[in-house]
């Protein structure tokens, strides 16, 4: 029998044409109803995003009219853990996020029945505190805060989830890439680098850097370990040595990863590094930054072993690369028919 489970942290707006949105969430349920109905538009109705097997889908729900959460269904608490982390790695991957640890409700909250847009914030309440205790009237407010999904997003989530949930190792890479963002946040979009970020690096002399890594030592080095376990898990290994990485890149058997690959740093070249080194010796540097440093909290490490925001960024740039590859091109799928609906006048 399946289970349903209320995922928090993302919210669903209602999509019109144009790639637009309504948020209308500040408005009362029955005011947000009445402007549904001014506007000629329908009530938004659930719909699915992926079906993965029989008994597993990740779908959009709806309730107080107008406010989406994804929800998963899946026979076990194993299976629906598994499908949000192909999910959360989605959106890691294409969008830059990070998790959202210090909220005081699951990730995943467990339901008999599925939510619809007539259901009033204390319905959900109820059916929610049937099988999560952790639930009160006070932190269900949890569920209007969140990542809101842009349409375009939601067009390309169903293949990206299809094509991530089947490959174990890419989940894990995908989730450990995450929790090394959420400890070092290093994403940044090309502009940002270009226009701002590069400038403002090259103005940082060694010894303030020394001093970011000594005010943030424990965190950096937990962060790069996540990474690099990412790294080990593209690899489909639990332990990584020197003399295995060739043969590893080579068993992969995809043409993009290959020991000769080349990459380009965008980072550790602040810190002296040459610009492009092949797939093969950046592992290995960073397996050596791992052992020295990171594992084994080496408290005066090498100037070429630290562990800055240089190497951070890098090594998150890296594993997004090698997880980009794994994965492959994603074709954009259009919602199902109704979900988009016709806007043209009114404001909101």
């Amino acid at each position: 029998m399946a289970t349903y489970y209320l995922v928090a942290d993302y919210l669903i707006p209602v999509y019109i044409e144009n790639e637009g949105s309504l948020g209308l969430t500040n408005c009362k349920p029955d005011e947000r109803r009445q402007y549904f109905a001014e506007q000629g538009l329908k009530l938004p109705k659930n719909y699915t995003i992926s079906r993965l097997a029989p008994k597993i889908s990740v779908r959009v729900v709806f309730f107080e009219v107008d406010h989406g959460l994804f929800l998963i269904e899946a026979p076990n608490q194993s299976t629906a853990y598994r499908v949000l982390r192909a999910l959360d790695g989605f959106f890691y991957l294409n969008n830059g996020e990070a998790p959202s640890l210090d909220r005081s409700i699951p990730k995943l909250n467990e339901l008999r029945q599925i939510p619809n847009s007539n259901w009033t914030r204390d319905k959900l309440i109820e059916e929610l505190r049937e099988r999560n205790t952790e639930i009160s009237p006070t932190n269900v407010y949890e569920f209007h805060s969140g990542w809101v999904v842009p349409q375009y997003d939601m067009c390309l989530l169903g293949p990206g989830i299809e094509a991530i949930y089947p490959n174990v190792h890419l989940v894990e890479a995908l989730s450990h890439l995450g929790h090394s963002r959420y400890l070092f946040y290093g994403y940044m979009v090309g502009s940002y680098y270009h226009c701002h970020y590069k400038h403002d690096r090259n103005k940082l002399s060694h010894h303030q850097m020394q001093k970011k890594y000594f005010e943030n030592r424990e965190r950096y080095e937990l962060s790069f370990v996540s990474a690099f376990k990412g790294i080990e898990r593209i690899l489909k290994v639990s332990q990584i040595k020197k003399h295995e990485i060739k043969d590893r890149l080579i068993d992969l058997g995809i043409p993009d990863i290959r020991p000769e690959t080349m990459y380009r740093r965008w980072h550790e070249t602040f810190s002296g590094f040459k610009k492009d080194i092949s797939y093969s010796d950046i592992i290995k540097h960073f397996l050596d930054i791992r052992n020295v440093v990171a594992a084994h909290a080496n408290p005066s490490p090498p100037d070429h072993f630290l562990i800055s925001e240089d190497s951070l960024i890098e090594i998150q740039l890296f594993l997004s690369e090698l997880c980009k590859s794994v994965l492959g091109n994603i074709e954009s799928r259009q919602l199902p028919k109704g979900v988009v609906q016709p806007f043209s006048r009114g404001e909101y």
